[in-house]
């Protein structure tokens, strides 16, 4: 099982210490899924601090550290007049994560680029839970932290993530940025081959 997610970034911020180097601040929105789960896609935040160290006027090295929400989530409800039943389970993580990406950036007109990039991306787990509620069923509610032993056991994720990022963009006069970006995780998140409780 895998971890698939996807970031629409708008960098606010943008600030050009040298010809080469400029920093920028990224806040968006992001959908994550995880592959061989029945469950659907889960809606989150990316935010950050990026680096941008150009080569040339047409490639750049970009990093910096990123602090994103990734996991699943499924509703299932029943109505038939006489009973009612919603059941809802969810994966919610955050992490820290830092890119190392490879861009290509093509010039269209003076104040306008479009610019594609891909590289590793190494991710650190900082919080998150699996939790499971049923209304049709006492007792059956459940919530586990994912990163952390329980009892002896071992936690239910790894906290350690690595994978692909790629991403496709515009840059508008050298300030303002967007951009669309996917990934796709080389490691399964759960330390166990995944059993829903």
């Amino acid at each position: 099982m895998k971890r698939l997610s996807f970031s629409a970034l708008l960098l606010l911020f943008v600030v050009s210490l040298s010809a080469q180097l400029r920093w920028d601040v990224k806040a968006g929105m992001s959908v994550s899924n995880m592959t061989q789960m029945e469950e659907g896609a889960k809606f989150g935040y990316t935010v950050g601090i990026g680096a941008d160290y150009a080569f040339s006027n047409m490639f750049s090295l970009q990093t910096g550290i990123n602090f994103t929400s990734k996991g699943t989530r499924e509703v299932d409800v029943e109505d038939d007049y006489r009973n009612y039943n919603k059941e809802v389970f969810k994966v919610f993580s955050h992490y820290a994560e830092l890119p190392v990406l490879a861009a290509v950036k093509f010039q269209v007109t003076d104040d306008f680029k479009v610019l594609v990039n891909a590289g590793p991306y190494f991710a650190m787990g900082i919080a998150g839970k699996e939790e499971y509620t049923n209304t049709a069923i006492q007792g059956a509610d459940y919530s586990y932290d994912l990163f952390k032993d329980s009892k002896g056991n071992k936690a239910l994720m790894n906290r350690f993530d690595t994978g692909l990022q790629f991403g496709v963009g515009t840059e508008l006069n050298d300030h303002f940025l967007i951009n669309l970006t996917g990934q796709c995780g080389f490691i399964s998140p759960y330390n166990e081959p995944y059993d829903r409780v």
